[in-house]
């Protein structure tokens, strides 16, 4: 197993060039990983040594913007940023032109079906997928992950709950809504705005403070070619899109998920019936070429 980890690993950087990242002007902390783990060469030794150390053998990358997916809020926030960086700052929240921007989405963009929220026309479906694609956006699971429709809606009303809790200090109702999409209530609306926008100031005025960490990733193999997707550390990420950085820090290690289209029949939603091969591959091309909804 330890050789396997170890392969996996030095193959991932040989394949897309990987580089690990020592330091960068945005940081205020500089980030500490052993120098033996700079460059694109990793050998058995050294990622052993951490093995037995019992430690997380998590490597800190800069990973090109072009070469990574964003979810579609992210997009949404880039672009409120770039407007909240020319606006008066002194404006209440409702007559900001970002927040305007902002609510807008909100209000404009309400998928009522899976189908809708994955922005495809997919046709020939039987009966069992003509149900899982006309439940509630809340219900979409991606061909490539393993829960199902019914753990993904269950994931996304948890992971609401404890956001509200965590960053709001208000107990959340369904009634709220989520946070990638409308409807949704003007509370999470306001809460949302407001959160992103302390963090947009927060590092604009102290840099990067690397101990509230970096985002992990899925790394996403088309034939010859390779992009990932953030997961965690969304907001923040976001705003190092916002302001201009030519890449993004975050963290590879021996538990990264790699999805390669050469393995959508063995995909579990595939697998499971809940898309065919084709179905997948559509939403893998789509996700590939623009952005995770």
């Amino acid at each position: 197993m330890k050789d396997f980890l170890t392969k996996l690993i030095k193959r991932l950087f040989d394949i897309f060039h990987l580089t690990v990242m020592k330091k960068e002007s945005l940081f205020t902390i500089p980030i500490e990983i052993d120098l033996r783990f700079s460059g694109s060469s990793l050998t058995p030794t050294n990622v052993l040594e951490f093995k037995s150390k019992q430690r997380d053998i998590n490597y800190i990358l800069n990973i090109p913007k072009d070469k990574i997916i964003l979810r579609k809020i992210m997009e949404v926030w880039i672009e409120m940023l770039e407007i909240r960086a020319n606006e008066n700052i002194d404006l209440k929240i409702e007559e900001r032109p970002s927040f305007l921007f902002f609510k807008n989405y909100f209000d404009t963009y309400q998928p009522k079906t899976v189908m809708e929220r994955l922005e495809l026309e997919i046709k020939s479906l039987n009966e069992h997928q003509k149900e899982y694609f006309s439940k509630p956006p809340l219900y979409t699971t991606f061909p490539w992950v393993d829960q199902s429709p019914d753990e993904e809606y269950n994931m996304y009303l948890g992971f609401m709950k404890k956001e509200f809790e965590e960053h709001h200090g208000k107990a959340y109702i369904a009634e709220d809504g989520w946070k990638g999409f409308g409807p949704a209530s003007n509370r999470l609306i306001e809460m949302e705005y407001n959160r992103i926008i302390n963090i947009y100031e927060s590092i604009l005025k102290h840099g990067y403070i690397e101990k509230f960490g970096f985002p992990f990733i899925e790394i996403y193999i088309k034939d010859n070619e390779y992009k990932v997707t953030l997961e965690g550390a969304w907001h923040r990420s976001a705003i190092l899109f916002a302001i201009e950085t030519d890449s993004i820090p975050t963290v590879l290690n021996t538990n990264t998920n790699i999805i390669n289209s050469k393995d959508v029949e063995n995909w579990p939603q595939v697998l499971s019936k809940v898309y065919s091969k084709e179905q997948a591959l559509e939403i893998f091309n789509d996700t590939f070429s623009s952005s995770l909804k």
